[in-house]
């Protein structure tokens, strides 16, 4: 599925009424309701705006990624309200330090069985390529789950007896895989390793 990737100048071209007709774009999204995705937005600098579908057949959701100094990134969902309208339904807790190398490349969308659910990925400062960590927010759970891989041994915040945690396991274990082959090359071991 094709990621759009929207710049601050399309964004403030809309705002102010530049492209203000009813016609739906290709994917769907009409201008009035990208205005309404605007008016969410978090006051910190923008790093990425993806759109993705959260679920086959339904309308676009927007995932913001933020940095505020200070704070670290942030992940907000913007998702369909009803027919026609749009607003925020989640936005990620402060992310550990393992996360806190980055950039917005890090975020991308991943699709489950039956629906879209989002990742981001990064790694500790000082620390890369030793300790890094994957999330994964699934949006029907309203809830992320993070893999965090510590100089080759794997920790997850969910225990492998939450409903549908190997799917997320494999996610998470897929990608910091995906990170550790650019890395340090240490085989990221997940064997029982639960909660922490």
């Amino acid at each position: 599925m094709r990621t759009l990737f929207v710049t601050s100048c399309f964004l403030a071209s809309i705002a102010v009424g530049v492209a203000c007709g009813e016609v739906p774009f290709e994917d769907g999204l009409q201008p009035k309701q990208l205005i309404q995705i605007i008016r969410t937005l978090p006051s910190a600098p923008i790093g990425s705006i993806q759109f993705f579908r959260e679920k086959k057949d339904e309308r676009l959701s927007a995932i913001i990624l933020s940095l505020k100094k200070g704070d670290g990134w942030q992940l907000r969902l913007i998702s369909p309200r009803g027919r026609t309208s749009y607003s925020t339904s989640w936005v990620s807790e402060k992310l550990s330090d393992s996360f806190s190398v980055s950039s917005p490349t890090n975020l991308s969308h991943y699709w489950l069985k039956d629906e879209g659910a989002i990742v981001f990925t990064g790694c500790a400062p000082h620390m890369c390529p030793d300790i890094f960590s994957a999330l994964l927010y699934v949006p029907s759970r309203h809830r992320a789950f993070v893999g965090t891989c510590n100089n080759g041994q794997v920790t997850y915040t969910f225990s492998p007896s939450d409903e549908g945690a190997n799917e997320y396991k494999e996610v998470l274990n897929e990608t910091l895989q995906e990170i550790d082959g650019h890395g340090s090359g240490r085989a990221c071991s997940s064997e029982n390793k639960g909660k922490r």
